[in-house]
């Protein structure tokens, strides 16, 4: 028999997980499927749709991410732009700039024979710029497009803040790869604290390059091709 203490909190908990689910259903709803956490629906009425893939520097976490963009593109209708996002965070051993992690995507579709539109935005270092700029980008080109994010399932939290502080009237599929690392997860529980930080650093940074009035977005034919990149052995969870 339970006591009525045990009835009231079992009561509190499930009304708790209602709201939470109710709350956050408006711009997400997602379960696992297969290989990777994507939304119940990607289809839609056509028009099109733009598939922003966030960076990283982990190459691992890239390859996931541009497997789970692959996987997306498969399901959706109408017309499809790839937007690829993350600059460099890391240097090499002689000082010099590692090949971007928007660069190393590219050559990723470049190898899968890919035919959509390409931009990329290989300025942007963090998961806040990743944002500011593709909001800049949307303004530029100011028309209605479905927005699919592809990231990781541990960033998932941390980017949809930060996304709904950018951009806040706009609503957006999102489709997380499985693949982490021995940190991430640590990592992020920090990351997290400063969101609204980041956020506000990122249009600072925006507003002083005046990025919003010489826009200037680089298309992906127009790169030269990236030699084979080394994968890191980065141990997984």
């Amino acid at each position: 028999m339970f006591s009525i203490a045990g009835i009231v909190i079992i009561c509190v908990a499930v009304i708790s997980g209602w709201f939470s689910m109710s709350a956050s259903t408006s711009y997400t709803s997602i379960k696992r499927v297969g290989r990777a956490l994507q939304s119940l629906s990607h289809k839609n009425n056509g028009g099109t749709n733009v598939i922003v893939v966030l960076g990283s520097d982990n190459n691992r976490l890239l390859e996931d991410r541009m497997d789970v963009a692959l996987d997306t593109i498969k399901e959706i209708e109408g017309n499809v732009i790839w937007y690829l996002t993350g600059g460099v965070k890391r240097y090499n051993d002689k000082g010099g700039e590692m090949i971007t992690e928007a660069s190393k995507m590219l050559h990723i579709l470049n190898t899968e024979g890919n035919t959509n539109a390409i931009i990329v935005d290989d300025k942007a270092q963090n998961t806040a710029e990743n944002f500011v700029k593709l909001k800049g980008w949307l303004d530029h080109i100011n028309e209605d497009m479905n927005i699919h994010i592809v990231t990781s399932a541990f960033h998932f939290i941390r980017a949809k803040n930060m996304f709904e502080l950018i951009m806040p009237n706009i609503q957006a599929t999102w489709d997380l790869g499985y693949v982490s690392c021995h940190t991430c997860v640590s990592d992020e529980l920090i990351h997290r604290q400063n969101v609204e930080k980041d956020v506000d650093k990122a249009k600072e940074n925006e507003n002083r390059l005046q990025i919003y009035k010489s826009i200037n977005f680089r298309r992906g034919h127009t790169l030269d091709p990236i030699e084979e990149y080394i994968d890191e052995e980065i141990p997984l969870y």
